[in-house]
């Protein structure tokens, strides 16, 4: 289904200089990345902090999506359900993913899991009941990074989708600077 926005989807590019390297993602949906790149920052997750919590931007070691990415929405008979990665393609205009290496998460202070955690004052029960549902979602809790809002001029690497079966590409804006 094609959508129609003020901000063009960026076009594939070919391979990446950054392949060698070892890449932690900010995923999220093709519509959300249209917003991302016309903010410039990949912003703080506000809206699910706890009273007392510094809130986070995530990042995630996982290669090919993160789970914890995956969003729900309710289905034809009413029911909140978990989306498939295919379903959440298909409902959010494609996937996308910036890339950043951990030698430069760490140096802009992202913290590894549980540490993140800890850092954002996370009461030990909702660190465990986040790792319950992660775990539960298909995610490996030692993949989460999280630290401060990014901008996109940090990334090395910005990719999209449209589908979940195809390969991840390089993107580079239509006419503006990412």
């Amino acid at each position: 289904m094609e959508k129609n926005n003020t901000l063009q989807l960026p076009v594939p590019t070919g391979g990446t200089m950054v392949a060698a390297r070892f890449m932690l993602w900010h995923y999220t949906t093709g519509d959300l990345l249209r917003a991302i790149l016309q903010s410039g920052v990949v912003r703080i997750a506000r809206a699910s902090a706890l009273p007392g919590e510094r809130p986070l931007a995530w990042i995630s070691a996982n290669q090919e999506f993160e789970p914890t990415a995956i969003k729900a929405a309710f289905d034809s008979a009413g029911r909140y359900r978990q989306l498939t990665l295919a379903q959440l393609a298909q409902n959010s205009g494609g996937l996308g993913r910036l890339g950043l290496s951990a030698d430069n998460a760490e140096a802009m202070g992202f913290r590894r899991w549980p540490m993140a955690a800890r850092w954002a004052r996370l009461p030990p029960d909702a660190i465990v009941a986040m790792e319950r549902l992660g775990i539960e979602e298909g995610a490996t809790p030692s993949d989460w990074w999280g630290g401060r809002a990014i901008p996109v001029s940090a990334f090395e690497a910005i990719e999209f989708r449209a589908t979940s079966a195809e390969p991840w590409a390089p993107l580079k804006e239509r006419g503006k600077a990412a």
